[in-house]
């Protein structure tokens, strides 16, 4: 979990100084800044009958999905009327970190005041690459996109997602954003015979090429589903994700 993630949950817990979610102006069609860190490696999760034997790992292509997550948030939004502006997140004054300091979070939001007045923007959008529990009593989590595993080695069921996900923060003085709506896993069931017979140990972009397209349009469902939920996008009239 990137430290997005991390602040938003420090701020729910009252970390800062008494900050308080806000509504966003649905609809307004204002200027909305992006800035992407979303991570540009596949992650394989794997669940296992034990701790000992849950892993995850990071698996390098040259797909560029973090660049195609950008673009498709940035395309969402103009459909709907929004004028869109990236920002490098290497202008960021804070280090990638689980846990920010006072002092770091209130650099973090002069940053984000910022960006909200020399861009003449409303809000101000994270991408991410956030975690989800994989299930209730089930210790950890899956995160970034890409492959979940199950059962043992050669695992028994395998699935592709993504949780790609959107964080914003707009107002005086800026305040995370409140999220609203039930989120559904991004995930579709695969068979898994079709990733080869051997040990998942031995997967990479090549073996996972041919569910590429699908790992792309549930990177798409994540972040139409959060941008709903953050109230940036109407209701399309369907659940973007529903799991398998």
């Amino acid at each position: 979990m990137k430290w997005v993630v991390a602040l938003s949950l420090l701020l729910q817990a009252g970390f800062a100084y008494a900050q308080q979610p806000v509504e966003s102006i649905v609809g307004s069609k204002g200027r909305i800044v992006i800035v992407d860190r979303v991570e540009p490696q596949l992650t394989h999760n794997h669940l296992g009958v034990t701790i000992f034997s849950t892993s995850e790992s990071k698996i390098d292509n040259d797909w560029h999905l973090d660049r195609f997550a950008a673009e498709a948030a940035t395309s969402l939004l103009r459909e709907d009327g929004y004028d869109v502006v990236e920002v490098s997140p290497e202008s960021m004054p804070v280090a990638d970190s689980r846990k920010l300091s006072k002092v770091e979070l209130q650099v973090l939001i002069g940053w984000v005041r910022k960006q909200l007045q020399v861009n003449g923007a409303a809000n101000v959008v994270f991408l991410d690459s956030a975690t989800r529990p994989y299930g209730p009593m089930v210790n950890g989590g899956y995160s970034g996109y890409g492959v979940m595993s199950q059962m043992g080695d050669p695992p028994g069921r395998v699935w592709v997602y993504s949780n790609v996900g959107v964080s914003a923060w707009s107002g005086e003085p800026p305040s995370w954003v409140r999220k609203h709506g039930w989120y559904h896993d991004c995930r579709k069931r695969i068979d898994e015979r079709a990733l080869g017979s051997g040990s998942f140990k031995l997967w990479s972009a090549d073996t996972l090429l041919p569910e590429r397209d699908a790992i792309k349009a549930l990177i798409v469902d994540s972040l139409q589903q959060d941008l709903i939920s953050l109230g940036l996008l109407p209701e399309s009239g369907k659940k973007p994700c529903i799991a398998d």
